[in-house]
């Protein structure tokens, strides 16, 4: 019997890469057998929306949209302060997702609270009923009930003083 079949580091050093190129050549046959098919022909209207919700946030920039929430993270009625430019809305909606538990995600509304006086700084006061929500990374985003502005912001702590504003095309707040 030869040698090479009593040698392991001979195995070894021939057998390894062997065993890795065949094993490409098989991943290489999958690839080409299932490969993804054309984009479907609705594909365009992803592209509609992300220009859409550009828009929104834009339009909230526009407008000096601003909003303070106290008591989101606690169980029972919470309140949204909202300054802007304009009339402000009767209804807003608030969407909060978890990032990591959908069970989590919420969206909360909150309706507008009828005030004699304006508020001293021009804002509007809003009330909505929230549920008790742990710390965590959150996707927030507050709509205006006709979906014409939006803002969004990802927040990493409690929801307890959360403040949102319409923000400018380069990132920073209007």
């Amino acid at each position: 019997m030869s040698s090479w079949h009593r040698n392991p580091v001979f195995i070894l050093t021939w057998g390894l890469p062997a065993v890795a190129v065949i094993a490409s050549i098989f991943t290489v046959g999958i690839a080409i057998r299932g490969s993804d098919g054309q984009l479907p022909e609705q594909y365009h209207w992803e592209g509609f929306q992300l220009d859409r919700d550009f828009s929104r946030a834009a339009r909230a920039a526009e407008l000096g949209v601003r909003a303070s929430f106290s008591g989101l993270d606690r169980n029972g009625a919470c309140e949204l302060r909202l300054r802007m430019e304009g009339v402000a809305p009767d209804l807003l909606s608030l969407a909060l997702s978890h990032g990591t538990r959908a069970e989590l995600d919420r969206r909360l509304a909150f309706e507008r609270i009828p005030a004699e006086t304006g508020w001293s700084d021009g804002s509007v006061l809003y009330r909505g009923m929230c549920t008790d929500l742990p710390e965590g990374t959150w996707r927030v985003e507050l709509v205006d009930s006709v979906n014409d502005w939006a803002i969004r912001k990802t927040v990493r702590t409690s929801l307890g003083a959360l403040t949102l504003a319409g923000v400018t095309g380069n990132g920073g707040p209007s």
